[in-house]
């Protein structure tokens, strides 16, 4: 009973959530933001910079990036749009030709089959083509809209609370009525705080290399707009897992009408996965996994689920929300069988880790160092003889 009254608790969260996404979606963004940049906050508060200036200077300088870096991007933006409809118009020819050629060949083979088979019979075939006529383009417009809006409100939130310093911190400690829960509960913000704002700069830094290489590559093999493809796939590469699959194929279809050879623009999709393949596989791990081990299935499955709550916001804040559960169910005992689902490795292999981690070992002198080493040891066994006066020799 008490589990069926659980799991109703959490559906009915869920569902006031997904209602009041206008209102909670600008707070939670905010809360990150916060977490994330409050490191930088209190490095600033080492120079005597006051939490108040520090949070109008940084939140101000970000947003004036972002206001410049969609300046410098409103042009080849405008004449991408523009040429949307030709884009799709030709891509719906060229993948018209192919189905054909793919339809021809089903057809030869079943002639096959049934000339093998002893039957002659003719069978008619229909081929038919639904096009769908809603504009996707617009769809994704109003999306990028919605979330630039709750960015904006997230921003002035999180300088108000980053303005704020310490003092939300304080009063959650202060909430608690016994030490030890105090003590938890101030672990628990650190490790929170810690562990968000480090995934957070280390993955901007990690799609900032990819963005500039896919960026380059793409303008290397002749697609026009190579910093708009850049700045999309610094974009997209915080979706995990659908990023890459998203950028790569809407390079692949802008490549094949771009290209009149086939396998030119194969190798507009080709470059851009291989380029994310080895961001996901090996720098992200490197980097990031060494601090924050998360399981693969449920990363992906958090962003299809906030995906589909919150849209394009909801995926972005996907691993963000994971990692804080996760250090949520590893500092409180009672939920210590989630944290373990939601770790990427084994207790025994993380325990093994940790131990080679702190394990020093010092190499064993040889020769002539060994010599010397065993010299210097000898010297400083002898014990030091105490000041004093000489005795005097007696006279002979």
């Amino acid at each position: 009973m008490e589990y069926m009254l659980a799991g109703l608790l959490v559906l009915f969260l869920f569902w006031s959530i997904s209602l009041a996404k206008v209102v909670v979606l600008p707070i939670m963004l905010g809360l990150l933001i916060a977490l994330t940049l409050s490191p930088l906050v209190r490095w600033l508060g080492k120079f005597r910079v006051p939490p108040g200036v520090a949070a109008v200077v940084i939140i101000f300088s970000i947003g004036l990036g972002m206001a410049y870096g969609i300046y410098m991007m409103r042009y080849p933006a405008q004449m991408l749009i523009q040429q949307a409809p030709e884009i799709q118009q030709e891509l719906r020819v060229k993948l018209w030709d192919i189905a054909q050629n793919v339809e021809r060949m089903k057809q030869a083979g079943e002639k096959m089959q049934e000339l093998a088979a002893g039957g002659g019979g003719d069978s008619a075939q229909e081929t038919k083509v639904v096009v769908n006529d809603g504009s996707m383009l617009q769809t994704a417009l109003a999306s990028l809209a919605g979330t630039g809006s709750a960015l904006i409100i997230a921003m002035l939130l999180a300088m108000f609370l980053l303005a704020s310093g310490n003092m939300f911190q304080h009063k959650l400690i202060e909430s608690f009525p016994d030490f030890g829960n105090k003590r938890r509960a101030r672990r628990i913000s650190r490790d929170i705080e810690r562990q968000i704002s480090r995934y957070l700069a280390a993955i901007t830094v990690i799609n900032a290399g990819l963005g500039i290489a896919i960026g380059a590559t793409l303008h290397f093999l002749g697609m026009p707009y190579g910093l708009l493809w850049g700045v999309a796939a610094f974009a997209l590469n915080y979706l995990p897992y659908l990023g890459g699959m998203l950028g790569t194929a809407i390079a692949g279809a802008v490549a094949l009408v771009s290209f009149d050879s086939v396998g030119h623009a194969l190798l507009v999709p080709i470059s851009y996965m291989t380029l994310t393949s080895i961001e996901g596989q090996m720098i992200t791990p490197y980097l990031v996994g060494r601090h924050l081990r998360l399981n693969a299935a449920a990363v992906f499955v958090a962003v299809i689920f906030w995906a589909w709550l919150w849209g394009v916001a909801g995926a972005l804040m996907a691993v963000p929300f994971l990692v804080f559960l996760k250090v949520l169910c590893d500092n409180i005992p009672g939920l210590f069988v989630i944290a373990l689902f939601l770790d990427g490795e084994t207790r025994t292999a993380a325990r093994a880790r940790k131990t080679a981690a702190r394990r020093k070992v010092v190499p064993r002198p040889r020769g002539m160092q060994a010599a010397v080493s065993r010299g210097l040891n000898a010297a400083a066994s002898i014990p030091p003889r105490l000041p004093g006066r000489r005795r005097a020799r007696p006279a002979g």
